[in-house]
């Protein structure tokens, strides 16, 4: 009897101690955090946000030894590290480099508010910032949405047709005004691809390229980047890039089974409490995912497509606002759908639950919050890795990309996808239902890509015949001096 009291005593002991083991690891595990979640913010295309992120918990700074800072963009599968830093060491994301600074940070290390310049389409979503010291963490979680859309715009008459006084007026009619470079460049960022010459606000001539090609290049010779004519003579014809910020009502198709010519298409919309869309607000409208891949008109008398993800019923290509071109028109007889607006009360994004702004404080336990202690384990060649100096927050290494080689200029654009472009669809039927496009030789091709800056330059619709050379007479003021610059440039003599 004493010695199974005596095993008995034994094995109590032991498990007093592995429970004791026990409750020290969950108290060891169990953290003080508070989270965060600000009210959205809304924000132009081109212009500046600041993220807020501040520590607030008490704390006690040990000299040499800041906090643990990381930063995400998207959710779920998406998420990817913009920025982290320890102890003065910063990786950054390649699409933020040169825009991403952390302002407080010098006058105060438990400030991250993260500041983002050069606003693209494809930085609206969510960002989560994780400010962790000793036993206490911060978690705060905004919604950024990032406003407005620049698009490419020709006059419905004929391409190249607008002198800088005309462009302006263009825009204004089309619910925009004329892009700054700083949103042409935003927009080349968001995959705006169109290589067609047009004005910007500062009076230059500019036009983005993704794709480039003969003729058809970016900042430099078979690169990507933003074309560059610098600052011309007002008078001079070109299209123009305008920049649609917002609306405070609704794009929407209407369709009969008839179809409609242009003034029968005022008229439907009109009885229906709304009017025909301008060519801003049908951009606006796509970007924010309006998809119909029937031709339909709007109020400058153009007839446009709206497609937002590619689908194997739709003849129009690749996402995006396509054109039917003016030809094929009839002077506004031709039969299509129309583009309505019509004023609503509410703006913007629907209320998103999971985002309302909320504060909570309390602790949880580390095994069971991995996102709370996971440093981001990205070391590809997608992040630059510096030490920042003493007091440096601005994040601006240009001096060190060097030795960041092979960067991509663009990441693709995911919502809705696509570039905001206007491309006259040539190779669609007059009946203005789904078309069969019609193939080209090789011969033709090469003929095409060989001329298409002369094409461009002068508004010539025949692309595959090449101009003579000697021949002065050309549809554009422009058109003769880009074409002697680029025969200059491309041949030998």
């Amino acid at each position: 009897m004493v010695c199974v009291c005596a095993a008995g005593l034994r094995v109590l002991a032991v498990l007093l101690v592995f429970s004791t083991e026990c409750a020290v690891t969950r108290a060891e595990s169990l953290v003080t955090v508070r989270r965060v979640t600000h009210p959205p913010l809304r924000r132009p295309l081109a212009e500046s946000a600041l993220l807020p992120c501040v520590f607030t918990l008490p704390s006690v700074l040990v000299p040499g030894h800041g906090p643990f800072i990381h930063w995400t963009h998207g959710s779920g599968a998406q998420e990817r590290t913009v920025l982290s830093a320890r102890d003065g060491v910063v990786r950054v994301h390649q699409a933020y480099i040169g825009r991403v600074s952390l302002p407080g940070c010098s006058a105060d290390p438990l400030n991250a508010s993260l500041a983002l310049s050069q606003l693209r389409s494809n930085d609206s979503g969510t960002f989560r910032c994780i400010l962790a010291l000793g036993e206490h963490y911060e978690q705060d979680t905004v919604n950024l949405e990032v406003t407005g859309v620049v698009f490419h715009y020709r006059s419905p008459a004929a391409r190249y047709s607008l002198s800088f006084a005309e462009a302006i007026r263009a825009c204004e009619e089309s619910s925009a005004e004329v892009a700054t470079p700083e949103q042409l460049w935003a927009g080349f960022h968001s995959s705006m691809n169109s290589c067609a010459a047009g004005w910007l606000r500062d009076q230059s001539v500019r036009y983005p390229v993704q794709r480039p090609e003969l003729g058809c290049f970016g900042h430099a010779e078979f690169s990507q980047g933003v074309r560059n004519y610098g600052k011309r003579d007002p008078l001079e014809l070109f299209d123009v890039y305008c920049f649609a910020s917002d609306m405070q009502g609704e794009v929407f198709p209407v369709s009969v089974p008839e179809r409609l010519t242009h003034d029968e298409a005022s008229n439907r919309c009109v009885s229906l409490g709304g009017r025909l869309a301008t060519v801003g607000q049908l951009y606006l409208s796509w970007r924010s995912g309006l998809d119909h891949c029937e031709p339909a008109w709007v109020s400058d008398g153009s007839v446009r497509f709206s497609v937002s993800s590619l689908r194997s019923d739709c003849p129009a290509g690749e996402p995006g606002v396509r054109t039917v071109p003016p030809t094929e028109l009839n002077n506004g007889s031709m039969r299509f759908d129309a583009f309505c607006y019509r004023d609503t009360q509410t703006s913007g994004q629907p209320d998103r639950p999971d985002l309302r702004p909320s504060n909570w404080t309390g602790q949880l336990d580390l095994d069971k919050e991995p996102l709370l202690t996971s440093e981001p384990a990205e070391l590809s060649a997608e992040y630059l890795t510096v030490r920042l100096r003493a007091g440096d927050t601005s994040l601006d290494w240009s001096g060190q990309l060097d030795s960041f080689p092979n960067r991509p200029q663009v990441l693709p654009d995911l919502s809705p996808g696509g570039s905001a472009r206007e491309e006259e669809d040539e190779d669609e039927g007059l009946s203005g239902q789904s078309v069969t496009p019609r193939g080209k030789s090789s011969l033709t091709n090469i003929g095409s890509s060989f001329w298409k800056p002369w094409s461009y330059l002068t508004g010539s619709e025949a692309e595959a015949t090449p101009p003579s050379l000697t021949d002065d007479r050309t549809t554009s003021r422009s058109g003769e001096y880009e074409r002697k610059k680029w025969m200059q440039h491309n041949y030998i003599f």
